[in-house]
């Protein structure tokens, strides 16, 4: 992912517009192409080509976050995203958090200010994770309050 942020930072001043493309629009190609080819990771964080592949074929299994289409289709900026993911965005919380309603497009509006600390974004996204969680086995927001302040026994719990 560094090597395409590298690449992506080189468009502005060489770029011949006179073939239909803007610098933008082969920037956001150039993440496009990046963020898709690490929705698949081996063991050793390597893009997996062979899940990859079988995606393709129907067999999308084990996808870390959406397809570029999908997250353009949400209102991501992908070189933003591409961004954040090469200074540390942990891309499988991100894909688990677009699963609880991440709203992609604020998301993306957030990490285009530049947020000093990535780790901090993590656990922002793991506290909206199980923030979801909690709203899909407790609905209603009051006893929902009430089994944080008190937790799941109630008053009993009181020592």
């Amino acid at each position: 992912m560094k090597d395409a942020m590298q690449a992506i930072k080189m468009v502005d001043g060489n770029l011949d517009e006179s073939l239909g493309w803007t610098p933008n629009d082969v920037k956001s190609t150039m993440a496009a192409t990046a963020l898709d080819a690490y929705r698949y990771t081996d063991a050793a964080g390597e893009p997996d080509r062979t899940a990859a592949v079988l995606a393709l074929h129907g067999e999308d299994t084990g996808a870390r976050y959406p397809d570029s289409q999908e997250l353009e289709s949400m209102g991501a900026d992908l070189v933003v995203l591409l961004e954040a993911a090469v200074d540390g965005l942990d891309m499988d919380l991100f894909g688990k958090a677009v699963e609880h309603g991440l709203g992609v497009a604020d998301f993306c509006a957030m990490l285009a200010q530049k947020i000093d600390s990535m780790d901090e974004v993590n656990g922002m996204l793991e506290h909206f994770i199980e923030s979801g969680e909690d709203s899909k086995l407790l609905p209603d927001p009051t006893v929902r309050a009430f089994v944080r302040l008190h937790g799941e026994g109630g008053f009993a719990n009181h020592g």
